[in-house]
């Protein structure tokens, strides 16, 4: 793992607003739309033993890889992820205030700005990658039980089963440090070296000294969060970034009446209807542009 990853790519200089910025978005994200879908699917779903193969895949590697996952299904253990994300969104600005000056210039950086970068970074694709994964999920649930009843299949667009599939394994690390992982943030920032680098650097400093990603954030590939790279438009990322959140959970709330109903051998046409439309015209769209975008900034 390296905190190179973090600097691959990235823009030779931008404003300090821009993180501060991303942090307020992130806190819009989960409050408005990560967060809620996760309750209300908690509240209805939360002791579910998923039918789907796909589901039951993903939850018995989930068991494998992250610690004291003790419940039926995902939900209730990202719920808690993302609250204690939530939690530390104050703790990640006042550190971005602290250490970072008005121009954020990439080859002065320092390991302490690194892993604060890193660290936001992280809850960001965390956030992004839960919402994908619950609304899809529950697609493939409705698909799985639409073989007992006359329903209209979902489409499952290849190009999110692949997206989730690429980062599975990245956000389960993810997952087990924001579940898992102990100590005071800023202690942890507070207590690394004082070590200037670069992306020429970065590498043979990392090879002296071996703790310099106390987070474990560094093996993120730069693409989850372009916004930090060369040529991005940075307000276009932020604004589609909300309307995919915001479509994602639009979606997801017609799903779960669907599943619903589903389970009592019902269906309803209308909602059947609304899914599609929400998938075809808002969401198909978002992630095409989004995936070309990470494949572009992936290149570096």
């Amino acid at each position: 793992m390296s905190l190179s990853n973090v600097l691959k790519g990235m823009k030779e200089g931008f404003p300090k607003d821009q993180v501060v910025d991303d942090l307020n978005i992130l806190r819009q994200d989960l409050a408005t739309y990560t967060i809620p879908m996760f309750q209300q699917a908690e509240k209805d779903f939360g002791t579910r033993t998923f039918k789907s193969k796909y589901a039951e895949n993903f939850h018995k590697h989930l068991k494998n890889e992250v610690r004291k996952i003790s419940q039926k299904n995902f939900i209730s253990p990202v719920l808690k992820a993302l609250d204690n994300v939530m939690e530390r969104i104050d703790v990640l600005e006042k550190l971005a205030e602290e250490h970072f000056n008005h121009e954020i210039i990439i080859n002065a950086m320092s390991i302490k700005r690194i892993n604060v970068l890193s660290y936001i970074q992280a809850c960001t694709f965390f956030s992004i990658y839960a919402r994908r994964l619950i609304a899809t999920i529950f697609a493939i649930e409705i698909n799985t039980g639409a073989d007992d009843v006359t329903s209209e299949l979902e489409d499952i667009l290849p190009i999110n089963l692949d997206w989730l599939s690429q980062r599975r394994q990245s956000w389960f690390m993810v997952l087990d440090i924001f579940l898992n992982g102990k100590g005071d943030i800023t202690k942890i920032v507070d207590d690394l070296p004082e070590i200037n680098v670069n992306p020429t650097n970065i590498r043979a400093v990392e090879a002296v000294n071996k703790s310099l990603d106390p987070f474990g954030f560094g093996f993120i590939p730069v693409v989850l969060n372009p916004a930090y790279h060369v040529g991005v438009f940075v307000a276009e990322w932020q604004n589609d970034r909300l309307n995919t959140a915001r479509a994602e959970k639009d979606v997801l709330e017609v799903r779960l009446i669907n599943l619903k109903l589903l389970d009592e051998k019902k269906n309803d046409a209308k909602l059947q209807a609304s899914i599609q439309y929400i998938e075809k015209n808002r969401l198909k769209p978002l992630y095409k542009k989004i995936a070309k975008m990470e494949e572009k900034y992936a290149r570096g």
